[in-house]
């Protein structure tokens, strides 16, 4: 980032623009603007506190933890994340979808791979006797 873009969105979030509103206008992560402002005012970005206690409400109330993260900007695993630092807890290891997949997709193809060596095998007149 710029340090041009940076004094904008100080400006802006001074003027009362919030957090979301800022991520959207710059294609920046709600967390990312969040920095600049805390950055530049050297302590946490003023009414973080206050979203973060307001979030865990919500949780605290069986709220949906999608709907809190569209509401507030954040992804659901950055609400995750607010819930399990206000409880003193560290946040679970979280394994990116895609992860998943590729590590299914290996598996099915050892699997396949061994499939294919055990009927060639048999296929080839082998086998136990």
């Amino acid at each position: 980032m710029s340090p041009e873009l940076d004094d904008w969105i100080v400006a802006e979030y001074a003027a009362g623009a919030d957090v979301a509103d800022l991520a959207r206008r710059t294609g920046l992560a709600p967390e990312q603007v969040l920095a600049v402002i805390s950055h530049a005012t050297a302590g946490p970005a003023p009414g973080v506190q206050e979203r973060d206690e307001q979030i865990v409400a919500a949780y605290a109330e069986f709220h949906d933890p999608e709907q809190i993260a569209r509401q507030t900007g954040l992804t659901t695993g950055e609400v995750y994340d607010v819930v399990h630092r206000s409880v003193g807890v560290p946040a679970p290891y979280r394994v990116e979808p895609w992860v998943i997949v590729l590590v299914v997709a290996a598996v099915l193809a050892v699997l396949a791979a061994m499939a294919t060596a055990v009927w060639v095998f048999v296929s080839a007149g082998g086998g136990l006797s």
